[in-house]
Order: structure tokens, then sequence, then C-alpha cells
């Protein structure tokens, strides 16, 4: 069964720029345990990944959230 995720409004799915686009919940997982070094190689070698797929796409506006980082991993 595919299940789908809701947005904030409570649909399956959101309306972007005249596209509709939906989350689904696919991968089993788990989130990083930063204490833990098998996590942090995991999760750094798979953010690695994501860097290097995700070279040469281009958008048409960039978000900033780096102002967030900080008060996130503090919080963990």
């Amino acid at each position: 069964m595919v299940n789908f995720k809701q947005s904030v409004e409570g649909k399956p799915y959101v309306e972007y720029q005249g596209g509709i686009y939906v989350v689904l919940d696919l991968i089993e997982g788990r989130e990083c345990i930063y204490e833990n070094p098998v996590d942090l190689i995991g999760a750094s070698r798979a953010l690695a990944r994501l860097h290097s797929a995700s070279e040469g796409i281009r958008v048409k506006e960039i978000r900033n959230n780096l102002y967030k980082m900080e008060g996130n991993i503090i919080k963990r």
C-alpha cells in the first residue's frame, strides 16, 4: 500500500506553479543519531551522493536556510 503524506492543508498533494506534487512514504528508515559515529559516516556519505547527483541542476530561486541549521543541530 502506498502511503501519501498530507500537506499542511490536509491534502495528499500540493499545487505549485501549475503542477501537482505528492510525497510518498516509500523508504523505511530512522533519524540519524549524531552521537553514533556509524550514523554520522552513513549520513555523510549519503549527503555526498546527493550533492554529486544534483550537480548541474539549475534552479530559478535559491532559498538559504543555513541560519536555521545551528539551532536544529543544537536541539539534537
